[in-house]
């Protein structure tokens, strides 16, 4: 199973985003957030701020439609310790960015940090116009 995966071997930071989203379509949500963190006890024991997220995404589709999949739109590693992936995700009515971050203190990827930004792509047309 996946979560065993995780947790038993390194796994790199682009196989766990892909991972995360195959469990989306095809468990939920939740599960996707479970494994996401089962990594990193110390975030997975964080159960609040978890639920909280869970909830999110509860009734995620009802509010923005079937979801069609995602595009990374940034990826890199800095310092051989540090991971960066942020993903545009693509549902019926409109797009969310997703921020992935991961950390590596020794020899295993951790997730460190994950962001929804429910304002993409609101954010970034305003952005481009700014400059």
């Amino acid at each position: 199973m996946i979560f065993s995966d995780l947790k038993a071997q390194e796994i790199l930071p682009e196989k766990i985003v892909e991972n995360f989203f195959s469990l989306i379509q095809e468990k939920s949500p939740s599960t996707a957030i479970d494994y996401l963190f089962s990594n990193n006890p110390q975030l997975y024991q964080k159960s609040e701020s978890l639920q909280q997220l869970k909830n999110f995404f509860l009734n995620i589709d009802q509010f923005l439609g079937k979801f069609y999949g995602y595009e990374i739109i940034h990826k890199k590693e800095y310092h051989h310790s540090l991971y960066i992936i942020i993903v545009f995700t693509k549902y019926e009515k409109q797009p969310l960015k997703f921020l992935f971050v991961f950390y590596k203190p020794v020899n295993k990827w951790i997730t460190y940090r994950f962001e929804v930004d429910t304002q993409y792509p609101d954010n970034f047309i305003d952005s481009i116009f700014k400059k």
